[in-house]
């Protein structure tokens, strides 16, 4: 196996070879094709993120779909479906960029095993690394001419089935008939060197671990042998990661292929780093002691009187260069004798590894010919443009089919005009929905509502969860046709056509759209009785129900809300309200700050549990009013917490003096803001019932009717006590006071 040294520059030699093409590609061309599906920013990483021992092209096989499914940076990349491996280079090559990213998502997320993958939810049965598909899709875009990911052509209105799925024809691969890059470098002597030979050289100096990464620590824009010149001294000298992984001393800029050769690696690790930070200008570098006349990037130094230690392994990597040792280094102006470097070690170009070529392409070996395999995926063998498409959503009794109209002025690319004519099929009786939505949530997003009761099929904005919110659009926008909504053999069927792009309302495309489904329990509108948002890629049928993950961790997350602001908060608020119905003393202090310190405790845990996970499921922090006002609740709360420790106490008991202007301005203060926290926690708690019943399409309902009888109780003992006992209370506490004037009572904080 060989080592991921330069993985970038592997890449780079393979881009510029990978033009094996038979046939040129042209846009409009259908294309299907059989091969490993990888992500970009592991393709331009060079290696894969979750084993960086493997370069990508070499081991597709190796990618797990945890990483190539669930991490954001890679998904959000976008994805590339490979050739087969070049039995030259040993490398896959780049085939095609893939235009619908939600698409492939999908499948994958239905073929891979659900457990690593967080994501995927496949059974035991489907593997966990390898993500291999047949996809077929017309060419949109030939790529622009270069050697990477951006000079490859696009595929758009992909299909994505399994593997086992034949192509009718071989996959057309641009051709760009590019030369390999050559291993002699012009401006160096090459010979054949011995262990003990005495070898002097000037160049760039990298650290191996940038080497191994492909590209600079601190600027991962700039491929590391490509332009070592912009590599700090600070990054090279600074970092442990860098500075402990060793050196190596790099030959000159090849001009073919623009990269810079690794020469030597360094014995004395310790003379590098001493020369370095010599040469290098302090700030940027830590350790640097050169003055403002000194670089900041690109240590270039002469290794002269240096002997060689060991040849390498003659491997295509930086084990495969020669060690020197008893090395000294010089400024680059020392003139130098000829330098001479033994079969410079050009990584980018690998050399076939015959183990290698068969390993990974066991996957077919059971394909039979002539034989067609059932699509284990569920997904279409068909054109959604000239046939109805039929889809099982995630309720066994509720189906869709449908079918994409594109006018003959027009193309299915550009489908100006273009209508959708969707049937809908519910095994029971009731109204019956189809949404149009931005976010997959109810509210803000707009529906084709069947009522049998009515026999009406209508457009509607959904205002509101309540039916009260669902309300017909105008008559002006009632634009469907070939409409119709009837109870046929025990099951509903709505069937409507509409115009897919239509001013002032959601756009439905040919590609990704999400959509809503529901149905309700009686034939006129009301509650739904089942409801859920899905995905739909309209071109090439890749349907899944939006699920979301970590749903254990947010009701966790409301629990402990609830706990902190409708329990103990709403007893720390009750304790010093009806102080006048407790007896005189520290009890209701004690109560008051013990109400407190486990509201706060669990809130603090609340608002940690929701930064996280909204990190981790790749979401934006503080965007919508539930996290902004949980944001403004954490530091009203931060306020609340440190004004009731450095509070203004109150005068000793025996003093007989006043509350001075600023404990009284301080009590007031605390309690309004503490009135003010636990109203703005009955509404987050109201909110995040409603996004949480959203987000995992449960139904909160009857949650929030509880959640506010519960309100509504503590709220009206309150109201009751003060109102009517409060009085009586006041009057007959006021005659028995211990303190007059203001001072410490049994009511007061001390």
């Amino acid at each position: 196996m060989k080592t991921p040294a330069s993985a970038s520059a592997l890449l780079y030699a393979h881009l510029l070879s990978h033009g094996r093409g038979v046939q040129s590609v042209m846009i409009g061309d259908e294309i299907c094709i059989t091969g490993y599906v990888m992500d970009r920013f592991s393709i331009n990483s060079g290696y894969l993120l979750d084993n960086s021992e493997v370069v990508t092209l070499e081991h597709p096989e190796k990618h797990s779909y945890h990483t190539l499914l669930y991490v954001d940076l890679c998904y959000e990349s976008g994805y590339v479906v490979l050739t087969e491996r070049n039995l030259e280079t040993g490398l896959h090559g780049l085939g095609y960029r893939l235009e619908e990213t939600v698409t492939v998502l999908q499948v994958g997320r239905v073929t891979g095993r659900y457990g690593q993958c967080e994501s995927c939810t496949g059974d035991d049965s489907k593997p966990e690394y390898g993500y291999r598909a047949t996809i077929a899709g017309t060419v949109s875009d030939v790529g622009d001419g270069s050697d990477g990911v951006p000079g490859t052509p696009t595929l758009e209105r992909i299909t994505v089935q399994d593997k086992s799925i034949k192509c009718p024809a071989p996959a057309l691969i641009l051709d760009q008939e590019t030369p390999l890059p050559s291993n002699n470098l012009p401006s160096q002597s090459e010979a054949t060197i011995q262990v003990g030979d005495e070898v002097c050289i000037t160049n760039f100096v990298m650290d191996q671990f940038c080497i191994n990464l492909g590209n600079l620590l601190d600027n991962d824009s700039v491929v590391t042998l490509e332009g070592p010149e912009e590599h700090s001294f600070h990054c090279l000298l600074d970092p442990h990661v860098c500075r402990d992984s060793g050196y190596v001393v790099l030959t000159d800029k090849d001009s073919e292929t623009g990269m810079h050769c690794l020469g030597y690696r360094l014995e004395d690790t310790d003379a590098v780093v001493a020369a370095d930070s010599a040469a290098g200008q302090h700030g940027y570098c830590d350790i640097c002691t050169g003055d403002e006349s000194k670089p900041e990037y690109g240590f270039r130094a002469t290794f002269k009187g240096t002997t060689v230690k060991e040849l390498g392994d003659g491997s295509d990597g930086i084990t495969g260069t020669p060690i020197l040792d008893n090395i000294t280094v010089i400024d680059e102006s020392v003139e130098k004798s000829a330098t001479t470097v033994a079969n410079p070690v050009f990584i980018a170009s690998a050399p076939q590894d015959a183990s290698d070529t068969d390993d990974d392409d066991d996957d077919d070996d059971d394909d039979t010919p002539g034989v067609s395999p059932a699509n284990d995926l569920g997904l279409p063998i068909k054109n959604c443009f000239e046939e109805y498409c039929d889809y099982a959503l995630e309720a066994e009794n509720y189906k869709l089919r449908y079918m994409i109209n594109v006018p003959a002025d027009t193309t299915e690319s550009v489908c100006d005009g273009c209508t959708i004519s969707m049937e809908v099929t519910y095994d029971g009786e009731a109204w019956v929905g189809i949404g149009f939505s931005r976010d997959g949530k109810m509210v803000g997003s707009e529906a084709v509502l069947g009522l049998p009761s009515e026999s009406s099929v209508l457009k509607y904005n959904l205002a509101a969860k309540s039916p009260d919110g669902v309300q017909p659009m105008p008559q002006g926008q009632q634009t469907l046709s070939e409409t119709s909504v009837v109870v046929e053999n025990g099951k509903t069927v709505m069937r409507f056509t509409k115009i897919m792009k239509e001013e002032g309302e959601i756009e439905i495309t040919t590609k990704d759209n999400t959509f809503l489904w529901a149905y309700g329990s009686g034939n006129a509108l009301g509650y739904h009785a089942q409801r859920k948002s899905f995905e739909l890629n309209l071109s090439s049928g890749a349907s899944e129900a939006i699920a979301f993950p970590n749903k254990a961790t947010w009701l966790a997350h409301g629990i402990m809300a609830f706990l902190a602001w409708g329990v103990f908060v709403s007893f720390a608020v009750q304790s010093s309200l009806l102080s006048d119905l407790l007896p005189s003393g520290p009890l209701l202090f004690q109560l008051h700050r013990g109400f407190n310190s486990l509201s706060v405790a669990l809130f603090f845990a609340v608002f940690a549990v929701a930064v996280s996970f909204t990190g981790k499921e790749g979401g934006t922090h503080f965007i919508n009013s539930h996290q902004k006002m949980g944001l403004a609740m954490f530091i009203m709360a931060s306020a609340q917490v440190a004004g009731g420790i450095f509070r203004p106490h109150l005068p000793a008991p025996d003093s007989g003096e006043e509350k001075t202007s600023v404990r009284k301005g301080w009590e007031v203060g605390h309690r309004v803001l503490g009135v003010t926290l636990l109203a703005c926690g009955f509404w987050q708690m109201s909110a995040g019932v409603n996004l949480y019943s959203i987000k995992y399409s449960v139904d909160g309902d009857k949650l929030m009717i509880a959640y506010w009888v519960r309100i509504s109780v503590m709220t009206a003992v309150i109201v009751i006590v003060i109102v009517i006992g409060g009085g009586y209370f006041k009057l007959k506490n006021a005659s028995s006071n211990s303190l007059k004037g203001g001072v410490y009572s049994g009511g007061d904080v001390p």
